[in-house]
Order: C-alpha cells, then structure tokens, then sequence
C-alpha cells in the first residue's frame, strides 16, 4: 500500500509538472535586476555593461544601462535597437534548437504587434535572414474541459516578423490555415514541404522556419 501510495503522488507530480502547451523555443521572464549586458544603439554601437529591464503590460518598455563608470542612462525602445542580458545559470538548461542562446536573453525593438505607433523591446527566440521568431508575452487564456473540471491554460503563440512585413501575432490554432500566406512566398521551400504534412504542425514551428531562412536566403 505504501508503494502504491507513492507511486500515486510520483505520477500526480509528473502531471501537474507538464507544461499546458509544449512548444518548440521557450521564453523566459525578463530580468528586472542589474546583469551584463550590452546594448546596441541607432548607429549600431554595442555599449556593454549592466541592463535591467522595466516591464509595462507585459512587454519591455524601458531599460536601464550602467555603464563601467558606474553611470546610469534610461532608453526606450525608440531610443536603441537591442539589448542582452546574460542569464542566470538556472535559466540556461535548454533543449531547443542550436537558434535559441544559452547564455543570454536577447531582445529587439520592434512595432507592437497589436498597437499602431508603440514599439516595445521582445525576447528573440530565433533569428534568421527572412523571418524572426519573438516570445509573445501576452499570450492569451482559453478554457479547457477536462473531467467536469475548467482549466485554463496560455494558448501557443509567437510573435513573428517577416522582412518586409509588420511584427504580428501567429497563434496555434490558425498556424495551418496561414502556413501558405507564411511561407508561400519562396517556391523550393512549398516545394519540399508539399508532401509533408507534420510541417504543418505548431510543435514544428521551429525547425520549419530554419529551414524556410535557409532555403530562402
């Protein structure tokens, strides 16, 4: 019975402890304290020194960088086109693609993807020559049914930027319906993904949008 009882807890663990949606690149929370970090500014200067992040709704809306004499200055993301910060050595524990740094946060200043005329800096989870991939931090709840019980779970989604286009949302539930409006634009790559259907799948998001950067340079 006791065995039984701590094979019951062992499993409730292990279910409680999976993530509601698993996703190919994580995000993580951004750093709010003083780290390394660097910043790069309009002309495409890397100042490096110490970054924290100021959080508004979600996103990063300011930063503050101390510099190696101690002197402090505040940018916006109108101010300076990224910023890093290292992470923490419990941050840095990935099983992702080779695309996403161990060691550091990596944020850009780009267009609200909901909000005309606000930019706001987000977390690059993937970059590449035609698309980029960011963490959505507003991801949006939706209600699950499960045994009689509603749970309420993130729905999946990124922030992608496609050169030449604005930044917008791409959420899991209409990943397959956009796919050609996506990735349409380069023939080889529609080409080999004709007769694959798993590309089509959200947990493959990754690996698809490497090989559509590569294959469309």
């Amino acid at each position: 019975m006791k065995n039984l009882k701590i094979a019951f807890v062992a499993a409730a663990f292990a279910a409680f402890s999976l993530p509601a949606t698993a996703q190919m690149v994580n995000a993580t929370e951004p750093i709010v304290l003083s780290v390394d970090g660097y910043v790069v500014t309009a002309a495409q200067d890397t100042l490096k020194g110490q970054v924290a992040a100021r959080v508004v709704n979600n996103y990063v809306t300011t930063i503050m960088f101390k510099d190696a004499k101690g002197a402090k200055t505040k940018y916006t993301a109108n101010d300076v086109v990224a910023y890093g910060q290292k992470r923490p050595k419990l941050l840095r524990d990935y099983n992702d693609l080779t695309s996403v740094d161990k060691n550091y946060l990596h944020y850009e200043s780009i267009e609200h993807p909901t909000k005309a005329g606000k930019k706001v800096f987000a977390e690059r989870l993937m970059n590449g020559s035609r698309i980029k991939i960011f963490d959505n931090p507003t991801g949006s709840e939706s209600s699950t049914n499960v045994a009689g019980f509603k749970l309420k779970e993130n729905e999946s989604s990124y922030v992608v930027y496609k050169q030449g286009s604005k930044p917008f949302i791409l959420r899991k539930r209409k990943y397959e319906d956009e796919f050609a409006a996506l990735f349409g634009d380069c023939a080889e790559f529609m080409s080999y993904a004709k007769d694959k259907p798993e590309l089509k799948k959200f947990n493959n998001i990754g690996a698809v949008i490497e090989n559509y950067n590569n294959r469309c340079q």
